[in-house]
Parts: C-alpha cells; structure tokens; sequence
C-alpha cells in the first residue's frame, strides 16, 4: 500500500532505512491513476544505485531536482532492475519483458520480434522520439520516428548508425531532446537517456563538488582500495559518482523546466527511472562466486543490491495522489503501467501495471534479475521480495528451467547436494547490506523463494549460447569495462 503524506518529507539520511517524520498513513484512493492522452517523457539515468538519491536516504544532497519531482508524484522504494547490463535492462523497461526472454544482451541492431514501447505509442498516434548518449542503445532506433545517438540525430534508419566509442554528455543530449521538444506540435513520447555516471567518471566543472576525504560514510578501509579504472581510489570514485549525479539532475531540472515553458508539464505523465546500479566495494568478487578476492566495483558482475536497486518514480500532472510506495516492483512494470496510465490497451508482457498499487491495493509482488557477465561462465539468477532474496550461480551453460527444479525449485528443498555456495539467501529486513548468506539455516524460506522463482521461468529455456560480437562492438565494450 502507499505511504501518504499531505506534506511530503523526505526519508532521514540512513542508508537502507525510510522513515518519515508526523504523520504517516496507509490509504486506499477510490481516485483512479489516469492521464489519458497525456504526453509521456520517459527519462533514464544509466548507473544509477538508489541508495545514492536523495530522497532514497543518501546523505547527500545529490538530487535536488529529483527530490522535487518525487514529492510531486509516486516514488517507488523498492524497484529493482531485471539485469546490470544496459541494453536488455533498457530493452525491459521498453517491452516489459524479461532479458531470458527478448535476449537483447548487445547493443547490435535486431530486426523485429520485439515490440516496445515507442512503437506502441505510434501505433497510437503518438509522435516518438529517443536521445540516447551511448552508443550501446543503438538497437533502439525502430522505437522511434526521430532518434539521436552521441554523434547526432539521424531519422530511424538502422543503416546509418555509426559505431561511436565516445558518449555524449548530458547537456549535449539535453540540447537536442529540446530542440526537438520545441518543435513538436502533436501528442510525443519523448525519451531522454543519460550516461554520465557510467564510468569513467568525471563529472564536469561545477559538478565535482564532492570530498569524501573526511567522510565518516566512506571511512572503512575498503574503500582504499583500487577503483573501477584502478588510477583513483573507490572513495575518490565514488565522490566523483555523485558529481555526476549531481550534473545529470542538473539536466533533469533543464528538461522540466522546458515543459513549464511551453505549457507542457500539466499534460505530460513524466517516469524517471535507471537501468541499474553500480558496485563499489561493498562485497567481494568471491562472495558471489568469482574466482578472485578483490571488491567488486563497476556493475554486470552481481546480484546485489548495489547493481540492481534503481530509483522509480512517476509524476502523474492528473492525480492528486502523492507519496511513496514500499512494494517490491520491476523495471518491466514500467511500460505496462505507462500504457494503463495513459489509457492504451496493455499487451501480453511480463510487466504489470502498477497503478493498482498506487492506488493503495495490497500486493505481494516480487521482483525476477539475471545476470550472466561477458566475461564469466557464471549465469546467476534471483527474486526478491520486501523481506527475502536468493540468488542461484549457475556455471556454464544451463536449462534454466530445469537447473531450479534440480537445485529445489517447484517445491523442493533448497538444501541438499547444491550446497550454500552455489545460492545465496538474505534477509533484507534484518540484514540489509547482505552480509550473512542464510541458506541452508532457513530451508522453508528458501523452498518458498525457488517455487516463486520456478512459477517465473516456467517455459523459458536459457540456452546460454556464446554471445558473437565483431571487433568494433568488442573494443566499445571493452572500454566501457564490460569486457576485461
């Protein structure tokens, strides 16, 4: 159900934990969450962990212009990304559709089969456009009738992509997604994607304004040790995280600034979300199976919290709704709840509509991610509820299907030949930072969260084919630390 308040407070600064100062209610709205005809924006924020927002608890104020927009809206407490890797995140967000099924790992260009939700909105009348800042969303462009990757707008031709090592900045893609904002005159669907907190990250002059030399947050010795590109310490890294934060809201503001002035914003539903998060030491690679003992920094390695719990928050110029929402939803609820929201018929996806718990209906949804790195055998897959994830590591190539049954999934124990090294079980409630894997101390918790996890996969059959990239897409991932 939705956490209200009439006068939006923002959570105290403790990571992992939300509290609201006065009154706090639970209610059922008998106002339904619509905005039929309505322009939609959809921004995304690639890299960006929740924990280092706001209005999420950080202890920072990374976010102003973010912080704004939740307190005019829905901000979802618990969203958590379908994979930290940015083409098939994104593409999920797009179809919602679960990576093991659209399998959109690349950024390579696929013809057909997949229908997001760019195409949908022009089937309805919608004028489409993306700005994309990396090259790694080039396979986006049939979603749009205009669509701009860093080295410029080209109209939607996949011929004419070029292969573009270099992201745009934020202000760059800003700069060309209102140009054309300016001269639209129709219903748009308007997508805006920002990079720049990827790494490496050098946010730009004005913006790098955070020292955590002194931090008590950023004290533990853990972060000494070597960051993402190994030059910087993860402490400086992440200190140059936030000022890249900092510069993408920065843009976020520019961009609702512009709806104000054109007299937009009171006809235009806006959804921010990420596509996933980012490691900085807070575990080890051998914690989630890798054969190394180093901390995890970068992303597409893991499962944890760190890389998969992303911001989800929707301003709906309709509703007098207002508030935060605890229960657990999915990236691939994105599209479907943007189509109910505006009044468009949902197809058959694996997303659903979250207007039910906007709305203050009870829900005991979870949340289904997968990851299987570019450079490692391992293929990993989780749920996770409010109070509980498990994680199953997997080697080699698997039926996924068949893999959870064998390991205790669809009714079976969870504890046995498996063994607790090749799955991981938390609780989140009393353990936040996953730090004691409790498989095989709690078998009826991990036999609840397998038969969950097997109702999910039921029918998918992972193959865990090699992925075949040529030399240029290669090089573009491997620069972007993808490959090692």
């Amino acid at each position: 159900m939705i956490k209200t308040k009439r006068a939006f407070v923002f959570a105290l600064p403790l990571v992992g934990v939300f509290l609201f100062l006065g009154f706090t209610g639970m209610m059922v709205y008998s106002e339904p969450y619509v905005c039929e005809d309505c322009n939609v924006l959809l921004i995304v924020i690639d890299t960006l962990r929740a924990d280092h927002v706001s209005s999420y608890g950080y202890f920072e104020e990374t976010t102003p212009v973010i912080d704004r927009l939740a307190s005019e809206g829905i901000l979802f407490e618990n969203a958590f990304s379908q994979i930290p890797l940015t083409p098939p995140s994104v593409w999920s967000i797009m179809s919602g559709v679960y990576p093991f099924k659209h399998q959109r790992f690349t950024p390579d260009y696929v013809e057909g089969g997949l229908t997001g939700l760019g195409t949908l909105l022009r089937e309805n009348g919608y004028e489409t456009a993306g700005f994309v800042s990396s090259y790694m969303l080039r396979g986006l462009i049939d979603e749009f009738d205009t669509f701009a990757v860093p080295h410029g707008i080209i109209e939607s031709d996949s011929d004419n992509l070029q292969k573009v090592k270099s992201p745009a900045p934020a202000d760059v893609t800003t700069e060309r997604a209102l140009d054309w904002l300016d001269d639209s005159d129709g219903k748009f669907f308007l997508m805006i994607h920002y990079f720049d907190l990827h790494s490496p990250y050098e946010p730009p002059e004005g913006f790098d304004v955070f020292n955590y030399t002194d931090e008590p947050a950023y004290s533990d010795a853990r972060y000494d040790a070597p960051g993402v590109l190994g030059r910087t310490t993860i402490r400086e890294d992440v200190a140059r995280y936030d000022g890249e934060l900092r510069f993408a809201d920065h843009n976020v503001g520019i961009v609702l600034e512009r709806l104000d002035e054109l007299n937009l914003s009171g006809r235009t539903l806006v959804v921010l979300v990420s596509d996933h998060g980012e490691c900085f030491g807070e575990h080890n690679f051998s914690d989630f199976g890798y054969d190394m003992e180093r901390p995890c920094v970068f992303h597409g390695k893991t499962l944890y919290e760190e890389e998969i719990h992303v911001p989800l928050i929707i301003r709906n110029p309709n509703s007098t709704i207002r508030g935060r929402v605890p229960d657990v939803v999915e990236n691939i609820d994105v599209m479907p709840t943007v189509l109910d929201i505006i009044g468009i018929e949902i197809p058959d996806v694996d997303g659903r509509s979250l207007t039910g718990v906007i709305e203050g209906k009870p829900s005991s949804w979870t949340a289904v991610s997968q990851i299987k790195p570019f450079s490692s055998g391992l293929f990993s897959v989780g749920i996770r509820t409010n109070e509980w994830k498990l994680v199953r590591m997997i080697s080699g190539d698997v039926n996924l299907e068949d893999e959870i049954a064998e390991q205790g999934g669809g009714g079976k124990s969870g504890s046995g030949e498996s063994g607790g090294e090749s799955t991981l079980l938390f609780n989140l409630v009393s353990d936040p930072h996953e730090i004691s894997n409790l498989f095989g101390q709690r078998p009826e918790a991990a036999e609840s969260l397998e038969s969950l996890l097997y109702e999910k996969v039921s029918g998918i059959r992972y193959q865990g084919e090699t992925v075949v990239i040529d030399k240029e897409t290669e090089d573009i991932l491997r620069s972007l630390g993808y490959i090692e």
